[in-house]
């Protein structure tokens, strides 16, 4: 997740503020979820709702991460004699 990059664009058929990926760069990390050209390089679109499961597992690992650094904190917190509450 962490090579992936949100980017915003407009788009070229109405000039609209888009807000997505580059493809070349997802498949980079996820192939399976970018549509390719025949040369292999191009890429022609991406499925982003083949990315939702992805970025949703990436989110729960960072929540478990802040709840176990919150423990830690609350932890030493309790050792040098400070309110956690």
């Amino acid at each position: 997740i962490r090579q992936m990059r949100g980017v915003t664009y407009e788009r070229t058929d109405d000039n609209t503020a888009e807000y997505g990926f580059i493809a070349e760069e997802v498949g980079q990390v996820i192939p399976s979820v970018v549509e390719w050209e025949t040369d292999g390089n191009d890429a022609q679109g991406l499925d982003y709702t083949r990315l939702v499961p992805v970025l949703l597992e990436g989110i729960k690992s960072q929540q478990k991460q802040l709840e176990a650094q919150q423990v830690q904190i609350n932890y030493l917190m309790s050792i040098v004699g400070v309110d956690c509450e």
